[in-house]
C-alpha cells in the first residue's frame, strides 16, 4: 500500500506542470523573462501549468517524456480515438516504458501513432532526462508532418555560429524550422544543438508551432485513425462465405461482409476466420465506411461471457457480477478482484458504479474477470424484416438500408411490446418485408414498432390467388378502381361483429377492407356470410400460459392462439385420461376442436393431446 501511495504521489508531481485544463495566471518568475510571452500563451491555451508556489520555472530542464506529452497535444482527438490509440500501443508501452511513467502512456501512444517518435527511439530515450535541442527539432517536424520538406532542406545553409555542431541527420529539420521562424539563435547567434531543452525553450517552440499551424491552415491528422470507427464484441461464427456474425458490446448482434481487401488476423497472425474461433473477442475496424481490418483474440485460457448484468455483489470477502445469457437464460457468476477493469458506457468506473441491467461483455481468465464492459444505452435499428421463423426462440432478423442483417432472437414466452401504428398487437401481425424499428436496452429487445397509413377500401372481390408465398386478392371499387392486395397471415375476417372463416369469402362478394399499405389486415363481408361453426385445428405447442388459459400453437408456420375455459376437455390420446392445461409442454402436438373468434384466436371446447 505504501508503494502504491508513493507511486501515486510521484505521478502527481510529474504531471502537475503539464495538467489540463489550465487557467491563465501570472507567474512570479516569468516577468521580464525572454520566454514570458510564449509560456503565457501556452498557459492561456491550457497546454502548460505552473507550480503550486506560483512559479513557472522557465529555466528548469523539461524531460523527454514531458516534451513528448506537449507535442502529442498538437493533435485534437476525441476521447474514443485516444482510447483506441492507447489500447493499440499499451502492450508495447507496458513492456518497455517504466510504470512510474504510466501517467503519460496515453500521450506517448499518440506520439507513436502520429510518427513523432518510433518504438525503437522510445526504447533508446531516457525519458526522465531532457532531450537535446536538435532532437526536439526532429520530433517537432514530424509532429507537424513536414518531414519531406525537411529532407529537401538537408543541404540548406545555416548562419548560426555553431552550425557545424548540428548533426547531419538533423540538419534538414533545423533548417526547416528556421525557415518557418520557429527556431532562432540566441543573443550570441548560437543554436546549441546538443544543449538540454528547458521549459522555456520547449514552450517557445510549441507556441510558435501552434501559431504556424493556425495561420497556415494545417489540419493535423493521424492517418491510421482518421475517420476510423471500431466495433468490438464476440465472434459468433461464420454465416456463409465471407459473412460473419458478431454480438457487439452494446448487445446488438449482426452480420458483416468481409471484403477481400480487409486484413484478417487471429491473435495477430493472418488467418482465415472459421467457427473454431467462436466465442473469441473480435474487433472490426472501418475507415471512411470501408472495412479495413478484422482481428480475433482467441484462446490462451481467456473466455468471453455476454448477457444482461443482473447483479453485482460481495460474498465472503469476494466480489462478483452475474451475467444472464438472453437466449439460453443461463447465468454465469464472474469473480472480480482489485485488478478488474470496469467500463460503463465507455467510461472507467468502480464495481459499485456498474449499472444493473446493462448489457455486459466480460473477459474471463483463470476464473477471474479481467475486464467488464457494460452498456446501458438504448439502441435502435430500422430496417425490413428479412427472417421471421417461429419456435420457442423466434428467429427475427432485420436488414437495414446498408444491407447489414441484425439478429434479434426473441423468447416466445417473453416477447417485447409490438406496436402496429401505435396499437399493441401480437407478433403474428408482423410479416417478412415489413419495415420496423427495433429498440434494445441492455441487449434485450424492448419494443418492435411498424407504421403504415391505414385506409379503408370497399369493392367487389374479382380474383383470389393463393401460393406458397401467400394469398393475393384483386378488388374492384364502384368507381372502377382496381387494387391488387395481399392478405395478412393473421387477417381478421367477419361480418359485422360475427367472425367468419376466410373460406366464407368468395368471388363476387362485396367486402370492406382495412389496409395498411397494400396489406389487408381486416375483411368485413358486406353481403350475408356463413357464421363459423365447430371446427378443428392441429399444431405444435410453442408455449402454454396456464394462468391465462392460453396456448400458443404453431400451425403451418402461422401462430394460432388457443383459449380454454373450465369446461374445455383436455384428453390424452394415449390413454383417454383427462390432462390439466399446466401439464402440456412445448413441442406437444394437439388437435383442438372449437370455434375461431377471429383470424388468429381459436376458442377450444375439446383438446386431444397426441
Amino acid at each position: 500500500m505504501k508503494k502504491r501511495l508513493l507511486s501515486l504521489l510521484l505521478v502527481l508531481a510529474l504531471a502537475l506542470s503539464l495538467a489540463l485544463p489550465a487557467m491563465a495566471a501570472a507567474y512570479s518568475d516569468l516577468e521580464g523573462h525572454w520566454a514570458e510571452t510564449y509560456m503565457m500563451d501556452l498557459s492561456d491555451r491550457g497546454y502548460l501549468k505552473g507550480y503550486e508556489d506560483g512559479t513557472m520555472r522557465p529555466d528548469n530542464d523539461i524531460t523527454a517524456c514531458e516534451t513528448l506529452v506537449l507535442l502529442s497535444r498538437l493533435y485534437d482527438l476525441d476521447e474514443e480515438t485516444r482510447a483506441w490509440i492507447r489500447s493499440d500501443y499499451e502492450p508495447f508501452l507496458t513492456a518497455n516504458i517504466a510504470s512510474d511513467l504510466s501517467w503519460a502512456y496515453g500521450e506517448l501512444a499518440i506520439c507513436l501513432a502520429a510518427g513523432i517518435v518510433t518504438e525503437e527511439e522510445l526504447q533508446q530515450l531516457t525519458l526522465s532526462k531532457p532531450l537535446e535541442k536538435e532532437q526536439l527539432c526532429v520530433f517537432t517536424v514530424r509532429a507537424i508532418q513536414l518531414t519531406d520538406r525537411a529532407a529537401q532542406m538537408a543541404g540548406e545553409a545555416l548562419t548560426f555560429d555553431d552550425a557545424e555542431d548540428i548533426s547531419e541527420p538533423d540538419w534538414g529539420s533545423v533548417a526547416l524550422l528556421v525557415s518557418l521562424g520557429i527556431i532562432k539563435g540566441d543573443d550570441r547567434n548560437c543554436f546549441g544543438p546538443a544543449g538540454n531543452v528547458t521549459r522555456a525553450v520547449s514552450s517557445t517552440i510549441l507556441s510558435r508551432v501552434l501559431t504556424y499551424v493556425e495561420t497556415s491552415g494545417l489540419n493535423l491528422k493521424i492517418a491510421d485513425y482518421d475517420n476510423i470507427t471500431r466495433t468490438e464484441g464476440t465472434f459468433r461464427g461464420v454465416e456463409s462465405s465471407g459473412v460473419i456474425s458478431v454480438c457487439r458490446t452494446d448487445g446488438m448482434t449482426c452480420t458483416y461482409d468481409i471484403p477481400g481487401t480487409a486484413q484478417v488476423t487471429v491473435n495477430g497472425e493472418a488467418r482465415a476466420l472459421s467457427t473454431q474461433y467462436k466465442g473469441g473477442f473480435i474487433r472490426i475496424t472501418e475507415q471512411n465506411g470501408a472495412m479495413i481490418a478484422v482481428d480475433v483474440t482467441y484462446g490462451d485460457g481467456t473466455t468471453w461471457v455476454q448477457g444482461e448484468l443482473h447483479n453485482r455483489y460481495s460474498a465472503y470477502g469476494d466480489t462478483y457480477v452475474s451475467v444472464t445469457d438472453p437466449e439460453t437464460g443461463e447465468d454465469t457468476r464472474c469473480t472480480t478482484d482489485l485488478d478488474t477493469v470496469f467500463l460503463q458506457d465507455g467510461k472507467s468506473v468502480k464495481l459499485t458504479e456498474v449499472l444493473v441491467h446493462s448489457f455486459a461483455t466480460v473477459e474471463m481468465k483463470n476464473g477471474v474477470a479481467q475486464k467488464v464492459i457494460a452498456d446501458s444505452g438504448i439502441h435502435e435499428c430500422t430496417g425490413v424484416i428479412s427472417t421471421l421463423t417461429y419456435g420457442s426462440m423466434v428467429d427475427f432478423r432485420v436488414t437495414d438500408k446498408n444491407g447489414t442483417v441484425w439478429n434479434f432472437p426473441l423468447n416466445i414466452a417473453k416477447l417485447p411490446t409490438i406496436l402496429w401504428n401505435n396499437a399493441e398487437v401480437g407478433i403474428d401481425r408482423l410479416n417478412v418485408g415489413d419495415e420496423v424499428k427495433v429498440q434494445t436496452k441492455g441487449g434485450v429487445v424492448t419494443s418492435i414498432s411498424t407504421e403504415a397509413p391505414e385506409e379503408s377500401f370497399t369493392g367487389v372481390l374479382t380474383s383470389m390467388v393463393t401460393t406458397a408465398d401467400g394469398t393475393v386478392w384483386t378488388v374492384q371499387a364502384s368507381d372502377g378502381t382496381v387494387r391488387t392486395l395481399t392478405l395478412d397471415k393473421s387477417v381478421n375476417v367477419h361480418k359485422g361483429d360475427a367472425p367468419l372463416r376466410l373460406s366464407d369469402i368468395g368471388i363476387n362478394d362485396t367486402v370492406t377492407l382495412k389496409l395498411y399499405g397494400t396489406v389487408i389486415m381486416d375483411v368485413n363481408r358486406d353481403s350475408s356470410g356463413t357464421i363459423i361453426t365447430d371446427s378443428k385445428i392441429t399444431g405444435s405447442i410453442l408455449m402454454v400460459e396456464a394462468n391465462r388459459n392460453k396456448i400458443t400453437l404453431l400451425q403451418s408456420g402461422k401462430l394460432i392462439y388457443v383459449t380454454v375455459n373450465n369446461s374445455t376437455a383436455i384428453i390424452g390420446a394415449y390413454d383417454g385420461r383427462t390432462v390439466k392445461l399446466a401439464a402440456l409442454e412445448a413441442d406437444d402436438t394437439i388437435v383442438a376442436y372449437g370455434t375461431y373468434i377471429d383470424g388468429s384466436t381459436f376458442r377450444a371446447t375439446t383438446i386431444i393431446v397426441e
